[in-house]
């Protein structure tokens, strides 16, 4: 309990002064970019507020395109993760040095990767269809 209270006063204290910091720049009225005293910032013309412009790094406002990238992604690390435990189950079976229960419990890793795998490659194409068809 000791541990928790402590981190919570030494996160209160690093953070609490940038939080005030950043309340302050916020607070700041502006009507033109040049009334905003802090370097890179803007002013928002509709709040009359000195903001800090963000790039939008996904290149894209669609959520149609956004959403169809994150599954793309998640696909994709699936598939890794399925590769990668087939190679784990291979290591387990060639290091079982004889012994039944390993050379079963191998053969089962690389089972389930390999149905596993192909689930997410079709999957990988069934996205791809459906974006298409949609197309993006």
């Amino acid at each position: 309990m000791k541990k928790i209270f402590f981190l919570f006063i030494l996160f209160f204290i690093l953070f609490a002064p940038t939080a005030m910091a950043a309340d302050e720049i916020y607070k700041n009225t502006c009507e033109q970019t040049s009334d905003c005293k802090m370097k890179d910032f803007i002013c928002d013309p509709e709040t009359k507020r000195c903001v800090l412009p963000v790039a939008n790094f996904l290149q894209t406002a669609d959520p149609n395109v956004v959403i169809g990238r994150v599954i793309k992604y998640i696909i994709g690390l699936s598939g890794t993760l399925a590769l990668v435990m087939f190679m784990f189950g291979g290591m387990q079976w060639i290091t079982s040095a004889g012994n039944p229960e390993k050379i079963k419990k191998g053969q089962n890793y690389m089972l389930w990767s390999a149905i596993g795998l192909i689930f997410t490659l079709t999957a990988y194409i069934f996205v791809n269809f459906v974006l298409k068809l949609f197309g993006q």
